[in-house]
């Protein structure tokens, strides 16, 4: 009767994939407004439709890298996702120094791995991926992981360490220069994830120590300030084609582009100390 209905067992598959892909785009119009909801949203829906998880294994492993079926109209389905990730890049939403396309797999990835490859989850952490302890422990895992990749925590949310002038200040920066200082806030916490943030002299003031470095956004782009001479590692004197002075250092969106985040890190590390 499958036979009659469908044709052909691609068939049946076909028709399994247009069902699987309506409840797709209901998880894509209920999407939360912020990468710490949103990545353990992905992990909750894949954990609750294991069904499509192991649908999706079983294609793999049946086509390999052939074409899959609907092949056009299902990566027309992908890239229309993929846009959605350049405008929340676009807004301030997600980080904007990632490829798109990379970020948006990943996300899969992080949301399905355990389902899909339930043997390796409970080699690595002891509890099946429908365990409710173990849904609670990915999806608090995941919340931590959206705030970091937003540039929103790690030493500077939950525990009060950035005050509210700050957070008025960053929410005011033009969007084309937002991913920028984002980047550079990410950065900073990455090195220094004990370091305190709050307002001085109209800027967001990094605090270490007795240290500071301070993070401005002006017309053309982002700018640091407030290290001694010599203490930035060198980065000065690599990039003669950046304005510097005495301590600072102001960044173009499309020159930042060009330097890799571990030079920037150097800088921070000479600038506030590690």
């Amino acid at each position: 009767m499958l036979y009659r209905h469908f044709g052909s067992k691609e068939g049946l598959f076909d028709a399994a994939v247009k069902g699987m892909a309506t409840r797709f785009n209901e998880i894509r119009r209920t999407l939360p407004d912020t990468l710490e909801d949103r990545l353990p949203y992905y992990f909750e829906r894949a954990t609750d439709d294991q069904q499509w998880v192991r649908l999706l294994l079983w294609e793999a492993l049946h086509t390999g890298e052939e074409p899959a079926v609907n092949e056009e109209e299902r990566f027309a389905h992908m890239q229309q996702a993929v846009d959605g990730v350049r405008a929340d890049q676009a807004a301030g939403v997600l980080p904007a120094d990632l490829d798109a396309g990379q970020l948006f797999l990943s996300f899969q990835a992080l949301a399905a791995h355990p389902s899909a490859f339930p043997q390796m989850t409970r080699f690595i952490t002891g509890m099946n991926p429908t365990d409710p302890a173990f849904r609670a422990q990915r999806a608090e895992f995941l919340r931590r992981l959206g705030r970091y990749l937003s540039a929103g925590s790690l030493g500077a949310g939950d525990d009060g360490a950035m005050d509210a002038s700050v957070r008025t200040y960053i929410d005011a920066i033009p969007p084309e220069h937002r991913p920028l200082f984002d980047r550079l806030h990410r950065l900073l916490l990455e090195v220094h994830p004990e370091a305190t943030v709050a307002l001085s002299y109209k800027m967001p003031t990094y605090k270490v120590g007795a240290r500071r470095l301070y993070v401005a956004a002006w017309k053309h782009g982002v700018s640091l300030y407030g290290w001694e001479a010599g203490r930035d590692a060198g980065f000065s004197a690599r990039h003669p084609e950046l304005t510097t002075g005495k301590g600072t250092i102001q960044l173009r969106p499309d020159a930042a582009a060009g330097i890799a985040d571990d030079e920037l890190r150097d800088l921070v590390r000479a600038a506030l100390g590690k």
